[in-house]
């Protein structure tokens, strides 16, 4: 559009342009040649716009020139503006999309690198690359964080233009884009506040910007500003211009635009110019939109209504304030797709309104954010509730750069009064808080995570890449509170506002709206910035009654504080649990890593009978040991479990500090099968916590991400501190075999009973190093020919008493009474007396752990494959004096190579 163009829109004609007999012509000529000037120091910025970032459509004069053309047919003929409010006006558009060119920041790409917006985009992006990868970025990951943060930033950086001087090369000549000073002096602020609020969300217009602003000392004093309805009128037209200016042809066969960008492009690019029939604008397309390019046509229509919205709103804002409205009320057909359709045409498909719809939120939360995604019980709500009290804390840390140990959460169970019958839970805690913008919106947004939302970005710049991983990340925890009872309270502030702008968010049900209002006097407790509320229904109130657990024979019960321990055991902060119905308390340490090994046992083990528990942790403390990563990351803190004492409830899988319920696929170590996310065998060994994750949005799966090398030196570590004389042999051999599945060796406890005596591994290896083949004894019974293997706990007296071939090797620490094969393949073994196996039978026979690792160990001593045969043997020496001691054996023979 040309200048000439320029001053032959109605609203430039209504206000700056030159007329006959003026009386103010001085004034308005000013304007006018002010505005003109400074159109041209905004041009070469704007045409750099496209050359910065890759696939923008058009951003130069054409697009700010044409909004004087949009904003006339949108405002129409009634609707005038006072020759400052243009100026204004022009002034405003010339800056709005200016801090999209990286020259208007004095500093450059260097700037722009060091804002906090980049530094959050820079880790979205990494954290979103499959492998994660700390690699530098690629050249299409820059591109996309410039274009993001100067999406994000030029808004708020028009608003510093105006103020802004640019240096002529090899002269200190500093030039500014409003060069009358006079102007600048009396309308830059708000020249910049209106610039800077086309990306304000709109209902922030009433709050910053005033509908009286005086007018310019000297100027005729009609000539006032109404800074929302120019404000109005910039947001509405910018909307609005979308058409093949903004996307011309030959610009976009050249530019390879791709992805979304591509999308924006094409709709563009087959659009007229907006007109407007009768009291709505109207949008039509000079090319059809084909099957092919239904996500542009989709695109323009999500557009077009956004377009509607926004006129709608202003318009409201218009009307409110008592100024003049827009002749335009809307777009012409958005009320449905097909309707559109018949402007903005389409070839070959038919746009049906069929997307995907939850046409019931309430169902929908119950179900996937209640008892079908987290099941029964109170416990897995108030751990949804903690954990998003601890990811405040967390996040308040790093935002605020605090000390590790800094921040509290206290949960408090308690009745109203002593004659109250109803009973509440609440959380407290010192974390971030939350605005009444995040009260209203991602906290009851179902499925929408705060911590991975672009608000994150809005309300804490520059937490995105300094945060420590939270847990939060479904965006459904807040609705399991429901599970707990019905009437449920927020309380919260931002810790960086006053408590008197506290808010509290209230729910009578799920099934009723909230009420937001403002707080009373001791409903938010002191130091504390959000409380979560719960009245806990009569079911909830049978859940947090002690439950009972354990064996049948040896029943005990478990309380609500202690379910809480378990649960927190690895938590990083400080929790408070005051329980005032039962009268319990206690406080977790958030220093876990560091704490007593008592205390740390007393909350890993908290579920075990509370009769036995300290013996229990007498027996194990002095061992307890931090598990490291071989860089030194610390993983874990555990001890190994002595055989028979306790449960295996003492291992738990930390997903950000909590304990998950986990299913863990027991993989031995020596399979030549890789490990399935770093899960491994023998955890019913270990006594502690070590880290883990999951991708389950109810965490009750979660994998350890501990590696095995890990896993492996701390055994090893484990193995020095027994004492081994403190335990009876066969006490030994299980804590032997324990270490074996952690994947250590241990240098003096007994692998395994071979030749007539117990032995270690390395015993083990050097005996069986110049036989050819191993017996493993095996039991058999007449009835169906029953065989099985002999387990140590039933060695008879000639095991001990004879003089045993060295060869027979007994690994099974107790007798198995599972049959070896079919009852067909033992009854043909029985009648022949020997039994070459096939593979398939190899496999269902070598089942277990202990003939898993000692076939390995045959396999590396003789570095040979092996060969497995069921027969019967002798297992007394030849030259021995005792006879003969026959047995069923698994025999397996090396081949020499």
């Amino acid at each position: 559009m040309t200048i000439e163009r320029l001053e032959e829109t109605l609203l430039w004609r209504q206000s700056l342009h030159a007329r006959e007999n003026d009386p103010h012509a001085k004034y308005r000529d000013r304007l006018r040649s002010s505005l003109l000037t400074m159109r041209d120091n905004v041009i070469p910025f704007v045409r750099n716009i496209h050359r910065d970032v890759l696939g923008l459509t058009v951003h130069d004069e054409t697009h700010l020139d044409t909004l004087w053309d949009t904003a006339s047919i949108i405002a129409g003929e009634e609707f005038e503006l006072t020759p400052i409010e243009a100026f204004v006006f022009g002034a405003s558009v010339l800056l709005h999309d200016t801090g999209m060119a990286v020259a208007s920041y004095p500093g450059g790409l260097a700037e722009l690198r060091e804002t906090a917006i980049w530094r959050d985009a820079e880790a979205a992006a990494k954290s979103r690359r499959r492998p994660l990868s700390d690699a530098p970025l690629s050249s299409s990951e820059k591109q996309a964080i410039l274009f993001l943060v100067l999406r994000k930033l030029h808004a708020e950086q028009a608003a510093k233009l105006i103020d802004f001087t640019f240096k002529r090369p090899n002269r200190d000549e500093a030039i500014p884009l409003l060069q009358d000073i006079g102007l600048k002096d009396a309308l830059g602020e708000t020249i910049g506040r209106i610039a800077h609020s086309h990306h304000w969300h709109n209902a922030d217009l009433s709050g910053k910007l005033v509908p009286v602003a005086g007018t310019v000392p000297g100027f005729p004093t009609e000539w006032t500003i109404n800074e929302l309805k120019v404000a109005c009128l910039l947001r509405c037209a910018d909307a609005a211009h979308i058409d093949a200016l903004r996307a011309p042809t030959m610009l976009f066969a050249i530019s390879h635009v791709e992805d979304t960008s591509a999308e924006h492009w094409t709709f563009q690019n087959k659009l007229n110019a907006v007109t407007r029939q009768k009291d709505k604008l109207f949008y039509y397309a000079g090319q059809s939109f084909c099957a092919d390019e239904a996500g542009s046509w989709w695109l323009a229509y999500d557009t077009m209504q956004m377009i509607d919205r926004e006129i709608k709103l202003c318009n409201a804002i218009l009307e409110e304030t008592g100024a003049s409205q827009f002749a335009t009320i809307g777009v012409h057909g958005i009320d449905s797709p097909r309707l559109l359709s018949k402007s903005v045409r389409v070839d070959g498909w038919t746009p049906i309104g069929a997307e995907v719809k939850v046409s019931d939120p309430v169902h929908l939360a119950r179900t996937l954010g209640g008892r079908n995604l987290y099941g029964l019980g109170a416990i897995a709500p108030v751990r949804e509730l903690l954990q998003n009290a601890v990811d405040a804390v967390r996040a308040r840390r790093a935002h605020q750069s605090r000390e590790s140990d800094w921040g509290k959460i206290r949960l408090i169970i308690e009745r109203p009064d002593s004659e109250s019958p109803d009973v509440w839970l609440h959380v407290d805690d010192t974390g971030t808080g939350m605005s009444e913008r995040v009260v209203t919106g991602p906290l009851i947004d179902f499925g929408k995570s705060f911590w991975s939302s672009t608000l994150l970005d809005e309300e804490f710049p520059g937490l995105r890449s300094n945060a420590p991983k939270l847990v939060g990340k479904f965006g459904i925890g807040f609705f399991s509170i429901f599970l707990l009872g019905d009437a449920v309270r927020v309380v919260t502030h931002r810790f960086d506002a006053s408590e008197s702008s506290a808010v509290v968010l209230s729910f009578d049900e799920l099934t009723r709206r909230p009420l937001l209002r403002k707080t009373v006097t001791g409903e938010l407790p002191l130091d504390y910035t959000t409380r979560v509320s719960v009245k806990l229904s009569d079911a909830t109130l049978a859940q947090i009654e002690p439950q009972k657990a354990g064996a049948f024979r040896a029943p005990h019960y478990v309380s609500f504080v202690s379910l809480i321990l378990h649960l927190v055991a690895a938590v990083d902060v400080d929790i408070e649990i005051i329980d005032r119905v039962h009268q319990q308390s206690h406080k977790h340490c958030g220093q876990w890593l560091a704490s007593s090994p008592k205390d740390f046992l007393e909350e890993v083990c908290a579920l075990q009978n509370p009769n036995g528990i300290l013996q229990y942790i007498e027996a194990h403390q002095d061992r307890v040991r931090l598990i490291t990563e071989e860089d030194g990351t610390v993983v874990g803190r555990a001890v190994l479990a002595l055989p028979g004492l306790g449960d295996k409830s003492g291992f738990l899988v930390s997903v950000g500090g909590f304990s998950s319920q986990r299913v863990l696929l027991e993989k031995y170590r020596f399979n030549n099968e890789p490990p399935e996310s770093g899960v491994f065998s023998g955890s019913h060994s270990i006594v502690g916590v070590v880290l883990g994750d999951t991708s389950d949005a109810s965490r009750a799966l979660a994998s350890p991400t501990v590696s095995r090398e890990a896993i492996a030196r701390w055994a090893q570590e484990q193995d020095s501190l027994i004492a081994p004389e403190r335990f009876t042999t066969l006490s030994r051999v299980a804590i032997c075999h324990s270490l074996i599945k952690l994947g250590a060796e241990s240098k003096l406890l007994p692998f395994g009973f071979l030749g007539g005596k117990f032995v270690t591994i390395d015993e083990f290896r050097h005996s069986i190093r110049d036989s050819i083949y191993i017996d493993i004894p095996i039991e058999h019974s007449d009835y169906k020919n029953s065989l099985s293997f002999r387990g140590m706990n039933n060695l008879t007296t000639p095991y001990f008493t004879s003089q045993l071939h060295p060869t027979v090797a007994v690994v099974h620490q107790l007798s198995n009474n599972a049959d070896l094969l079919t009852e067909e393949e033992r009854r043909e073994i029985v009648d022949c007396g020997r039994k070459a196996l096939s593979a398939d039978q190899i496999s269902r026979v070598i089942d277990n752990h202990e003939l898993q690792y000692l076939c390995d160990l045959a396999r590396n001593v003789w570095a040979s494959d092996l060969a497995f045969s069921i027969e019967r043997a002798d297992l007394i020496a030849g030259n021995a004096f005792a006879g003969h001691l026959r047995s069923w054996v698994l025999r397996l023979r090396g081949s020499r190579r």
